[in-house]
């Protein structure tokens, strides 16, 4: 993805579509007390079920605005990166083993762990690792 200024204050953008054809982008925030970004799809898409037809466009009235795109902190991207990556690498969303916590770099740590043993999520399947939750073995 390409980011080039959006305006004349050096905000950058970068646009791409989704699987569906949306057009989305990824902005740096010009919120001035806090860094963000903005995620998402640019315009609403809304559509209608109308029976024997199927989902039907569905026009907005112009005094209604809708949210299409999430404003983001950097606590709030750090929190998402370790689900998104583990998307990446196995094409599912982590899942929590029973009496686990998340910890950073797809680890779950026992809770009643002195911390000697975390569990690596592996495509759906979970692994005993001696060590810190760095990924080290």
């Amino acid at each position: 993805m390409n980011f080039k200024p959006i305006n004349d204050r050096v905000f950058l953008i970068g646009r791409f579509k989704d699987r569906n054809g949306h057009k989305c982008s990824l902005q740096s925030s010009s919120l001035a007390t806090e860094k963000c970004i903005w995620l998402g799809v640019d315009e609403p898409n809304p559509k209608s079920l109308n029976p024997g037809v199927g989902w039907e466009p569905y026009p907005l009235p112009k005094n209604v605005k809708c949210t299409t795109r999430m404003h983001l902190t950097r606590d709030m991207v750090r929190e998402l990166i370790p689900a998104l990556q583990h998307f990446v690498e196995t094409g599912e969303l982590p899942q929590k083993p029973k009496g686990f916590v998340f910890i950073p770099n797809q680890f779950w740590k026992d809770k009643k762990s002195k911390g000697s043993f975390s569990y690596r999520i592996n495509s759906g399947r979970t692994k005993k690792v001696r060590g810190s939750c760095d990924g080290q073995e």
